[in-house]
């Protein structure tokens, strides 16, 4: 109880392997946790909090922040784009525990923190996955380095869209 991972935005992740529970592959999917970001990389996706990306094929997702306190959600669904929403202001604090979290349904992809969703955009696609890039919790799944810098909690990883009833 009472325990986060601390990331130094350096040098950290935690790599959590290819199991798969966490090969998502439909149209479904909650990614989130809880956050202390204690500084900002400069771009968005700079910040990875959860990973699964692999940009070879494009496929995968991720959670990330940035940018003076934005929100990122993404998934790739094996084509050229990846299906991304980004946070139209920012959302986050420094130095502050939030909870984060994105969901996709299957039409709408979603960013929420502390419950409330901050920004939505329509979409329709597949979530697909590689079963040879691990998931990582702080830093970019492959060859980026993309390094998250404060502490995080409680990471979960849903294969349904959960709702705001839900979350929290």
């Amino acid at each position: 109880a009472q325990n986060s991972l601390d990331f130094d935005g350096t040098d950290d992740r935690v790599d959590c392997g290819t199991d798969t529970s966490v090969m998502i592959k439909n149209k479904t999917i909650t990614i989130e946790a809880w956050i202390y970001p204690t500084a900002w990389k400069t771009n968005v996706y700079e910040g990875n909090i959860i990973n699964k990306e692999n940009n070879t094929n494009n496929n995968g997702y991720f959670l990330r922040c940035g940018a003076s306190g934005k929100l990122n959600f993404g998934f790739g669904d094996n084509t050229s784009t990846w299906k991304e929403l980004t946070s139209a202001t920012a959302v986050l604090t420094l130095n502050t525990w939030q909870h984060v979290a994105a969901t996709y349904d299957g039409v709408k992809s979603r960013l929420y923190v502390n419950g409330v969703c901050t920004d939505s955009v329509s979409v329709s696609s597949v979530i697909q996955y590689s079963n040879t890039v691990n998931l990582t919790i702080g830093d970019h799944s492959g060859a980026y380095v993309r390094r998250y810098q404060g502490r995080i909690d409680e990471v979960r990883i849903w294969n349904v869209a959960r709702s705001t009833v839900r979350l929290l």
